[in-house]
């Protein structure tokens, strides 16, 4: 393959293509892939994309959906989650702790959608907590939440393999959006001040963890 030429037209491929293509260079150099904080050893090129094509972001179109850090996707969260109100409104419990997932996702340098996994129990249980999920006013109802909740999803599983379950407090207006995505409602509905009212809501991150029924609705 002509390296040269491939290399031109590097810029216009998908993310993807670029992430494949890079791998291909590190084979031939004879070097060594990193994958999510551990050195591997390249012995074949599928054992190496075994560890480093784990999703680090998906596309839409023009979007990116990939971690982030919180000073990227905090404007948005404050706008769309907490508008009008002083900044500590924003600012949750567990933002800043090491395990903590954001994500975000772009629009070339915009940031159009956001959300953030923290570690927090379920009824004694181990899981995470989503909160801050957020799509700018222009932005949704085209697939963007659901891009941004899918890699949220995906990097708390590869995260934490001893935790199977993700809950949420979620807006009254967005419980059809969780049950789509295959949540359940777990609680009566409550209030939050100045928020609105809400309902809890969960949801299995392993399919091993689901109940029978549930489990084949989520093949179908």
């Amino acid at each position: 393959m002509r390296w040269h030429g491939r290399l031109a037209r590097l810029a216009r491929d998908s993310p993807r293509k670029r992430l494949f293509f890079l791998l291909a260079l590190v084979k031939q150099a004879g070097v060594c892939a990193y994958g999510r904080g551990r050195k591997i050893g390249l012995a074949t090129f599928a054992e190496a994309t075994t560890v480093a094509t784990i999703p680090a972001m998906r596309t839409m179109g023009s979007v990116v959906a990939r971690r982030a850090e919180l000073a990227e996707i905090f404007q948005l969260r404050w706008d769309v989650l907490r508008p009008g109100r002083a900044i500590e409104a924003a600012r949750f419990p567990g933002d800043l702790a090491p395990e903590t997932v954001h994500v975000g996702a772009f629009d070339g340098a915009r940031n159009i959608a956001c959300a953030t996994a923290t570690r927090v129990a379920w009824e004694g249980r181990a899981a995470w907590q989503l909160r801050g999920m957020g799509v700018a006013a222009d932005w949704q109802k085209r697939g963007v939440g659901q891009l941004v909740l899918e890699e949220l999803l995906e990097l708390v599983r590869a995260a934490a393999v001893d935790v199977s379950l993700i809950w949420c407090n979620a807006r009254e207006e967005a419980v059809e959006f969780y049950q789509k995505q295959g949540w359940r409602v777990a609680s009566e509905k409550f209030h939050i001040e100045d928020v609105g009212p809400h309902f809890k809501m969960m949801r299995e991150l392993r399919a091993e963890a689901l109940p029978d029924a549930a489990r084949e609705t989520s093949a179908s």
